[in-house]
């Protein structure tokens, strides 16, 4: 090792404990499971920066695997350091019941450990556990003799049942003759008590020493006051020495079973070892994690080249007041000055307690966003070691710290620096602090200093790399407030605080006489500074704040959009759901009605066509199969034209066309139908002939499936009306048709009374109406069908 690096080595140490960090570390360390864990942490310090990532990365692990685990228990309790014991073992030596003990539970928290997580979730974590060494087994030959209390169990071996049963055996006997003997009335006057108790590992009976040589036996002890003699009886003298041999035995069988557990545990001493490696990596994690969560601590951005904290907190400190602090490449020196008590040691130890917790791998008490550069050293010069013995004073314990930093400290290097050139001539003391943060620019070094110096607190307005900062003091209590605020050099406020406190007037007086010119000016420019920098803070404060109030606006009313996007997009589903269910109910009643219609014959079909298309109605839809067919447009026919006639099945041959009404041959039957429901269609081809089905069975059929159950006569004369009403009903009538409709329109009333007097007439028709409403009202007419009473 170097120079450099001696005495680098030496000052972090001193510079750790001024910040307090190994009393942090203790904290951190309160809140492992496991002895190993808690040597790790307290012995922690700083890391690579590899090592710094990869800690950061199983920490993020370790938060999730914590904040995830709801019935998982997350907890090393009962592990024990392993390694001087299983190397105790390897060598041959034996382990006692209580050390065997710890080792199976160490075993066994192991074995949990390792369905703690999967290589998916988190790798880090999965691939560490997964080199844990399968030692169950090892777990289980231990617990099979021991119980949890590590006592040696009765059924360890055969040997050791049958000796414990006999043990057992032997001790009820020795109880029953000892019984006798203390309840007997021969031994009563003897006895200074009727008890039975132990000396030496023998039962005995208290005897009166008078009656020593009355009772035969072997005497183990006599009471302080010699008036008592404890007595083996010797009708027991044999059994207790048969039990005595036994335990021997028991003994013996014991240390043989130990022996051979020992055996076995020092035959995987190095697995041990490795386990125990694993289980104390994770709980120094859990450790930093517990403790994060407990204290509000975050993981800092790790490198770059700005230093923020952002909201700082020193743990050991109660209530206290949040730090911000930075510094960058370009500023990198900070001059913070302000009155005594006022918080500026707070705030270095805070800053190098901070960037410590972070280089050394913990989580640190700041807000999320706080960064720290990958500083190689942290030098810290803070208190006064003046020592009689090493002949120190005040300013030669600076020095002491000071000269290191002068020659050794680089941009990798961070000083925190109290009261700089104190403790010898203000004139003197000045000029050497100023030249000291002159070669702490030169090299570049990140540096936090206190003063007092009037002369130190212009540099952060004359240097491009140095800024200034006070601690804030309440002028109306004469208290400080221990806010740092940065860009402001402060005022010691001496003569202020004197004056507050009842100091003559004229002694104030005097005293800014007695100050040069040079000094009042400058404290009266510091003055000015300061107060058009909070103008300047806090016009930007109020920028700031409308700024947030207007993003927050916006986000609220993004916010409310989404939502009522969201509920615009959850009602749509809605309205789609409940549609599609209500169309797979259609479907199926649909398929059912349709499945009826083709299983009725005659009537009942024409009803059950006539209950489709009011379903359909009913939906307001309706398809076009059972859709009334709108009239073709009117074509050219002539006789001998073929044709297809609506709701007639085969070929037809028109006879005759008289204006909108035709007569048309379809088999062996002649009807009149309007020429709109005549359709074209190719002759037949010579020598086939056309067929058609019978005339009840095929007609029938035809005209229960096809039958509509509506007339439209819509714009016929009252002639064409007549043929088609009367071709209409003998259709009905033979489809079995209960109720028809004739639509006529309303008009001028003619069709409509033409159409009354035809059904009127007709003995096919037992009953007619005009429509209701809701059915077509005057420009429909509704016949029912039947005999006429």
């Amino acid at each position: 090792m170097n120079t450099l690096d001696t005495i680098a080595d030496s000052r972090l140490r001193i510079s750790l404990d001024l910040v307090q960090f190994p009393a942090v570390l203790q904290q951190v360390a309160a809140w492992t499971d496991t002895p190993m864990g808690h040597e790790r942490i307290v012995n922690a310090g700083y890391l690579s920066e590899a090592a710094l990532r990869q800690r950061h990365d199983a920490l993020q692990e370790v938060m999730r695997l914590v904040r995830d685990a709801e019935t998982l228990e997350i907890s090393l309790k009962g592990a024990i350091p392993l390694k001087d014991l299983v190397r105790r073992a390897q060598k041959g030596g034996m382990l006692n019941p209580e050390e065997l003990l710890g080792i199976g539970v160490t075993l066994k928290v192991a074995e949990a450990v390792s369905t703690w997580t999967n290589d998916q979730d988190m790798p880090l974590l999965a691939q560490r556990i997964a080199r844990l060494p399968s030692l169950g087994y090892v777990a289980q030959a231990i617990f099979r003799i021991l119980d949890e209390h590590g006592q040696v169990k009765d059924h360890a071996s055969p040997v050791l049942q049958k000796i414990r049963r006999e043990i057992r055996q032997s001790e009820a006997e020795i109880d029953r003759l000892l019984d006798g003997i203390i309840h007997s009335g021969h031994w009563a006057e003897f006895l200074q008590d009727p008890v039975v108790t132990l000396r030496f590992g023998r039962r005995v009976v208290p005897v009166k020493a008078m009656f020593r040589n009355q009772v035969p036996g072997i005497v183990h002890d006599r009471s302080s006051s010699g008036q008592t003699v404890f007595v083996e009886p010797m009708p027991v003298v044999q059994k207790q020495n048969q039990l005595t041999e036994l335990r021997n035995q028991e003994d013996e069988e014991i240390r043989h079973l130990l022996a051979e557990l020992s055996r076995t545990v020092g035959s995987v001493a190095d697995d041990c070892v490795v386990t125990e490696q694993t289980l104390a990596w994770l709980d120094e994690l859990l450790g930093i994690v517990r403790y994060g969560q407990h204290s509000g601590a975050v993981l800092p951005i790790i490198g770059g080249e700005d230093l923020q904290i952002i909201e700082g907190r020193h743990p050991l400190i109660e209530d206290p007041v949040p730090l911000d602090l930075s510094l960058a490449k370009s500023r990198h020196i900070l001059i913070i000055t302000g009155p005594n008590t006022g918080g500026k040691t707070v705030a270095l130890r805070t800053t190098g307690l901070i960037v410590s917790l972070a280089l050394a791998g913990m989580m640190v008490p700041c807000r999320a966003g706080t960064t720290i550069p990958l500083f190689d050293r942290i030098w810290v010069d803070i208190g006064d070691e003046q020592s009689i013995e090493q002949n120190l004073s005040t300013f030669s314990s600076h020095m002491a710290r000071l000269i290191p930093m002068m020659e050794f400290a680089d941009d990798k290097t961070l000083c925190l620096i109290d009261e700089l050139g104190a403790g010898t001539d203000p004139d003197e003391g000045s000029a050497l602090a100023e030249a000291m943060i002159h070669r702490l620019r030169a090299h570049h070094v990140y540096a936090v200093v206190t003063t007092h110096y009037s002369r130190l607190k212009l540099l952060g307005f004359r240097l491009p790399d140095v800024e200034n900062a006070q601690v804030a003091f309440n002028r109306e209590t004469l208290t400080p407030t221990y806010h740092l605020i940065m860009g402001q050099p402060g005022s010691s406020h001496a003569l202020y605080i004197a004056q507050r406190l009842g100091m003559p007037a004229e002694v104030i007086d005097q005293a800014r006489a007695l100050m040069d010119e040079e000094g009042t000016t400058l404290a009266d420019v510091i003055e000015e500074a300061n107060h058009l920098q909070m103008e300047l803070r806090a016009a930007k404060q109020q920028v700031r704040e409308q700024a947030d109030a207007l993003a927050a606006q916006t986000l609220a009313l993004e916010q409310e959009r989404r939502k009522w996007l969201d509920t615009r997009e959850k009602e749509m589903r809605r309205i789609r759901d409940q549609w599609r269910h209500e169309l797979d109910q259609l479907h199926d009643q649909m398929t059912e009605a349709i499945l009826e219609v083709r299983h009725q014959q005659g009537p009942d079909q024409a009803r059950a066509v006539e209950a489709l298309r009011d379903t359909w109605r009913r939906r307001g839809i309706l398809p076009q199969e059972l859709e009334t067919t709108k009239a073709r447009p009117e074509g050219h026919w002539q006789a001998g034209d073929y044709v297809h006639v609506r709701d007639f099945e085969g070929l037809g041959q028109v006879l005759e066309v008289n204006g909108k009404v035709a007569l048309v041959e379809v088999g062996a039957l002649r009807v009149k139908v309007p020429v709109g429901d005549l359709e074209a269609a190719k002759a037949p081809q010579p020598g086939r002939t056309r067929k058609s089905p019978g005339r009840h069975q095929g007609l029938s059929s035809a005209k229960a499936q096809n039958l509509h159950m509506e007339c439209d006569v819509r714009g016929m004369t009252v002639d064409e009306m007549v043929d088609v009403v009367d071709k209409y009903l003998d259709d009905a009538v033979l489809a079995g048709a209960f109720q028809v409709r004739i639509i006529h329109g309303k008009g001028t009333g003619v069709l409509r009374k033409a159409v009354g007097q035809l059904l009127k007439a007709d003995p096919r028709v037992s009953t007619y109406r005009l429509g209701e409403r809701g059915e077509g009202g005057d420009g429909v007419t509704v016949a029912t069908l039947g005999d006429r009473e």
